[in-house]
């Protein structure tokens, strides 16, 4: 009896080790952004890996100063880039960033993928972003999430981008979107991002960058203006839901607001254009900056 017993545990040890090791636990869930303590005081945030085996480092970055609505030049930021070559990627559909703003836009720093520049968030939820590629290599589906705090160091807000166009973004190429907050900001905030990039050989790459072929800023229908413009897909698959971002700078180059709407069509085939008109209402929108994207 004795001898039956013995036997018995040690079936059910093998058992609960079988059945760990088969069982991956889920620590968090991907895209999931929390706040994190810092070496010498303070905060950052992190981000849930995309496997969900765990968070990501913490983003501890010096903090910008969020007073001015200027284009803001932003610390360096920690990013995953992939190690594979540029020249594997260059079969990929690649788009790039167009419009009478380009200039406005800043450069980054060599070696880096850093968040350079944001605009006007006073009494607003949803900050526009231009990140730029300095890591001398195509990297793929960046990611971007930022932290909020008052005058006194005190998180007020915490977000995450909504998707950057392009999603391929070449060295030195840049990107745009924007970081939505749940809650209005305050103005007098200082803000901490945080850029990550997927591997560019990610077997879920379902984007397909767009090239915008043609574009003008008439008046709007209502009130404001109306960017108009034309859309192709290079790509060899046909392209859905394809947004497009426009982010308006003043006259002097200071980036105001950013814009986003979708093709007028729903699918545009490999080869074929489709149209767009993005209202952008009272802003001035003296130089603008217009990227797009879409899904397979």
């Amino acid at each position: 009896m004795k001898n039956f017993d013995v036997a018995i545990r040690a079936l059910f040890a093998i058992a609960v080790v079988a059945g760990s090791v088969g069982c991956k636990e889920k620590m968090c869930t991907p895209g999931e952004v929390q706040v994190c303590p810092c070496a010498g005081g303070g905060s950052g945030t992190q981000v849930c890996e995309d496997d969900a085996s765990g968070w990501g480092a913490c983003g501890c970055e010096n903090k910008t100063d969020g007073k001015t609505n200027n284009i803001t030049s932003a610390p360096p930021q920690p990013s995953r880039e992939s190690s594979v070559p540029s020249a594997e990627v260059v079969s990929k559909p690649t788009g790039s960033l167009t419009g009478s703003g380009m200039a406005s836009l800043p450069p980054g720093k060599p070696g880096e993928l850093t968040v350079v520049g944001y605009g006007k968030y006073q009494d607003e939820s949803s900050v526009g972003v231009v990140v730029r590629n300095m890591t001398g290599k195509t990297v793929y589906s960046i990611s971007v999430s930022g932290t909020a705090r008052d005058h006194k160091g005190t998180i007020v807000g915490a977000g995450k981008d909504q998707g950057f166009s392009p999603r391929w973004i070449k060295d030195g190429d840049a990107a745009i979107g924007y970081v939505f907050f749940k809650s209005k900001l305050p103005g007098g905030l200082a803000f901490e991002w945080q850029v990550t990039s997927r591997d560019v050989e990610s077997r879920f790459q379902n984007d397909n960058d767009l090239e915008v072929t043609e574009f003008n800023v008439v008046p709007g229908a209502l009130s404001g203006k109306t960017v108009v413009g034309v859309l192709k897909n290079n790509g060899v698959e046909a392209s859905k839901l394809n947004r497009v971002t426009v982010l308006c700078f003043d006259a002097s180059g200071h980036l105001e607001k950013m814009f986003f709407g979708f093709s007028s069509s729903r699918e545009i085939a490999p080869g074929a254009t489709g149209n767009f008109s993005i209202n952008t209402y009272k802003s001035e929108c003296a130089q603008l900056v217009i990227g797009a994207s879409g899904h397979h």
